[in-house]
């Protein structure tokens, strides 16, 4: 089936669950190239819930109203359907009349929550007053943010506390990743993730800009060891997904490309990038 230049190995609708700060703008852009613009819907987060989120971080994410557009497309729609993208949570695909599989970048959650406060902080959302450490430990952010959002299970985020992410949410994110419908990437491997996603997909010759990148970023090594401590212990279990997400990717690689094709696509794919750049 011809979808907008792709061709699907299913109709299924792709969902793109976007995490903060893993590359998803550069990813959409991507999808974007591949898919009908008349068949690609972008869940929007309002001014309201922005607003919202300065005091309740994701809020959203767990806000029934924010999933509430989808309601509001028509079902011969959703039906024709090929991309849902947005910061949404595993569960989402209920909303839709057809089948659905999912996209999802993970990216390591140091880095991640990095570039998420650098990004805040640049954009105006955080004061410019605002320190790395009163951010971290006054809570500003949500821990385990990976594993809450693949864990969920009705589109939602479940209201737990911070630190209340246990064992159990971590088994329901990995269930999500193991799942051979869903396509998994890492932001570290990001090239070779949309490599095989070309493959699995079917999709035309890719190529992309970096987009959204944040310009000035905190660097890793001016972290005091007491705030990395902190930081890494209440990510613990997004640590274990990422990780987990990473060998996956690599074992559906070798299993997907002949010995030296992966090479080859990769520097077709940098030599496109690069005159797409000038």
């Amino acid at each position: 089936m011809r979808l907008g230049g792709s061709t699907m190995i299913d109709p299924c609708t792709l969902i793109f669950l976007h995490i903060p700060k893993a590359a998803g703008i550069t990813v959409e852009a991507v999808l974007r190239e591949q898919y009908s613009k008349k068949a690609y819907y972008r869940l929007n987060i309002s001014s309201e819930m922005k607003e919202r989120s300065h005091d309740d971080p994701g809020s959203f994410l767990r806000d029934p109203t924010y999933l509430q557009q989808l309601e509001q497309l028509s079902p011969a729609y959703l039906r024709r359907l090929q991309v849902l993208s947005g910061h949404v949570c595993h569960g989402v695909h209920r909303y839709l009349p057809s089948k659905a599989r999912y996209l999802v970048f993970l990216r390591n959650p140091l880095d991640r929550l990095l570039s998420e406060f650098s990004y805040l902080r640049q954009t105006g959302f955080l004061a410019e007053d605002m320190s790395l450490s009163r951010y971290v430990f006054e809570r500003h952010w949500v821990d385990n943010l990976q594993t809450r959002m693949l864990s969920a299970d009705d589109g939602l985020m479940e209201g737990i506390p911070f630190g209340g992410c246990d064992e159990r949410h971590l088994s329901a994110a990995r269930s999500r990743i193991d799942d051979t419908v869903n396509l998994v990437g890492v932001l570290e491997h990001f090239d070779i993730s949309l490599l095989l996603m070309q493959k699995q997909l079917g999709w035309k010759r890719i190529s992309y800009v970096p987009q959204n990148v944040t310009r000035v970023r905190v660097d890793k090594v001016e972290i005091s060891s007491e705030l990395r401590a902190f930081i890494l212990e209440h990510n613990r279990l997004d640590a274990e997904l990422h990780a987990a997400a990473e060998s996956l990717l690599l074992q559906r690689v070798k299993e997907r490309f002949r010995p030296g094709e992966v090479e080859q696509r990769l520097g077709d794919l940098e030599r496109r990038n690069r005159r797409l750049a000038q």
